[in-house]
């Protein structure tokens, strides 16, 4: 082979080294940027699913207390029901004993 034949081969070798030295940096660049571009897309997309479960946690929490304040009404207005009938039974049964001491009693 002749010097200039050698000494384009050294070229062409360098100039492949230097475009493979370029390409490693260049997808090392893009690798960081990729990755960076990843966890910022994971830190936001957290933020947004954690912000919609709080939403969510919280209509839940005001759902369960309207359910807890309807049951509520629920419960003292069936208390007051039972309270009445049982007034009623009370003073029944009281004129019962009555009527029967009444009669005893003569």
């Amino acid at each position: 082979m002749s010097k200039e034949t050698v000494q384009k081969i050294r070229e062409t070798e360098a100039e492949a080294a230097r475009i493979v030295a370029a390409a490693e940096a260049q997808a090392r660049a893009m690798r960081e940027q990729t990755e960076a571009e990843g966890r910022e897309r994971c830190r936001s997309t957290e933020e947004a699913v954690s912000a919609e479960l709080a939403e969510m946690l919280e209509q839940i929490r005001q759902k369960t207390e309207e359910m807890s304040e309807h049951m509520m009404e629920e419960t003292r207005a069936r208390a007051e029901a039972v309270a009445a009938t049982a007034r009623l039974n009370r003073k029944s049964a009281e004129k019962i004993v009555i009527r029967g001491l009444d009669s005893k009693c003569r």
